[in-house]
C-alpha cells in the first residue's frame, strides 16, 4: 500500500494554490507545520516556539481555543476573525494533535469543531481539500456583521457533601473544599477513583498550566544510617532492596469537566474527577493521601531537596488515607 503522507505534506497540499502569505488560523501544532512548510503567516505558534518579545502570544492562543471550542458559538470570534484580519481556518481533522502544552486543544475534537465551522456556511466558505484536510475561507463582510455575544463556559457543580464538611485547604488560587476517595481500600493494581472539588479564589488568565499532584505515601523500614536531608535516596535504595514502593506520586492538569480554570467565574465551586491505576508493586499498608497544585513551567525546575528529601516541592496538604492490600486481595463491598 501506498504509505501515508507526512503531516507537513498534506498541510502544504491543503493550501496550495491559496494567494501568497495568507493569514492561517489554525490549532498550534498544525500552525507549526503551515509556517515550516509554506510561505502563509499564522498567528500562534506551537508551545515554546512563541517570541519571548510577543505580549500578545497568550491572548492569541485563547482566542484560536475560543475558536476550535465547540461550546463557544462561532459568534465569539467573530471580533477576532476580522481584527487579525484572518484569511482561512484550517482544521487537519485527520491528523489532530490534542494536549498541546498551553490547553489550546486540550479536549477538543475534531468533529464538534468541524460540525461548529459548518454552521454558519454565509461566514466560512468550506473547501475540502481530502486526506483530513478542511479549509475554510473566512468571509470579512459577514464575519464582521456576526453577533459577538457569547456563551459562557461552565465549571461543573460539586455534589453536594454527605456529613460534617471537610477542612478547606488553599492551594495557590485554589480552595480544595473537599476531596474524597471513592473507597477507603483498594488493592495494588486496582484503578483508584478521587473527586475533586476546587473553588477559584481569585480569577487566573490563560498561560502556564495549574497542575494538581496526588501524593500516596505509607512508612518505610528506616535503620540507624537514615537521615531526612537524603530520605529519598534512602527509601529509593530500601525500595530496590525489598522490591515494593512506599510511595506512589499521580498527576492531572486542573480542570472541571472541559472547562480549564482560566474561564471559571471567580468564587465559584468547579468538580473534578480522575482515576489512575496503583502500581502492583506498590507496598500494602496506609498510605497519606496529599495534595498540591503547582503553576507547572515549561522545564522542570528542580531543586537539590527534590532529589535529596522526601518533603520536596511536590510535598502537599494531607488530605485523605486509603488502605492499600497485597496484590490480587479479594475486594471488600
Amino acid at each position: 500500500s501506498t504509505p501515508r503522507p507526512s503531516a507537513g505534506h498534506r498541510i502544504a497540499a491543503a493550501l496550495d494554490g491559496l494567494p501568497a502569505r495568507s493569514v492561517i488560523a489554525s490549532d498550534p501544532a498544525t500552525s507549526y507545520l503551515v509556517s515550516a512548510f509554506t510561505d502563509h503567516f499564522v498567528v500562534v505558534t506551537l508551545d515554546q516556539h512563541g517570541s519571548p518579545s510577543d505580549s500578545t502570544v497568550f491572548e492569541r492562543m485563547a482566542r484560536v481555543r475560543d475558536l476550535f471550542d465547540p461550546r463557544l458559538p462561532l459568534e465569539a470570534s467573530a471580533a477576532w476573525l476580522t481584527r487579525e484580519q484572518i484569511d482561512y481556518i484550517l482544521l487537519d481533522a485527520g491528523g489532530f494533535e490534542a494536549g498541546d502544552f498551553f490547553g489550546v486543544t486540550a479536549f477538543l475534537e475534531p468533529g464538534a469543531v468541524l460540525e461548529k465551522l459548518r454552521s454558519r456556511p454565509d461566514c466560512l466558505s468550506e473547501s475540502q481539500r481530502g486526506d483530513g484536510m478542511h479549509l475554510f475561507a473566512v468571509v470579512r463582510q459577514w464575519a464582521a456583521a456576526l453577533d459577538t455575544a457569547a456563551s459562557i463556559r461552565m465549571p461543573r457543580e460539586c455534589p453536594r457533601a454527605q456529613g460534617d464538611a471537610p477542612p478547606m485547604r488553599s492551594l495557590g488560587p485554589f480552595t480544595l473544599a473537599r476531596f474524597e476517595t471513592k473507597a477507603d481500600t483498594v488493592s495494588a493494581g486496582d484503578t483508584v477513583a478521587v473527586e475533586f472539588c476546587w473553588t477559584l479564589d481569585a480569577p487566573v488568565g490563560f498561560g502556564l498550566p495549574y497542575y494538581w499532584t496526588l501524593r500516596f505515601d505509607s512508612p518505610f523500614p528506616r535503620g540507624a544510617l537514615y537521615g531526612e536531608w537524603y530520605g529519598k535516596q534512602y527509601r529509593r535504595l530500601v525500595e530496590r532492596r525489598n522490591g515494593e514502593f512506599y510511595r506512589f506520586t499521580a498527576s492531572g492538569r486542573i480542570a472541571s469537566g472541559t472547562a480549564l480554570p482560566d474561564v471559571w467565574p471567580a468564587g465559584a465551586q468547579a468538580a473534578q474527577s480522575a482515576s489512575f491505576v496503583l502500581p502492583r508493586s506498590v507496598a500494602p499498608g496506609v498510605y497519606t493521601i496529599r495534595v498540591c497544585v503547582e503553576q507547572r513551567a515549561y522545564l522542570p525546575n528542580r531543586t537539590p531537596a527534590d532529589y535529596l528529601r522526601n518533603e520536596d516541592s511536590l510535598w502537599g496538604e494531607a488530605t485523605a488515607t486509603v488502605t492499600v492490600t497485597a496484590l490480587g486481595s479479594p475486594r471488600k463491598d
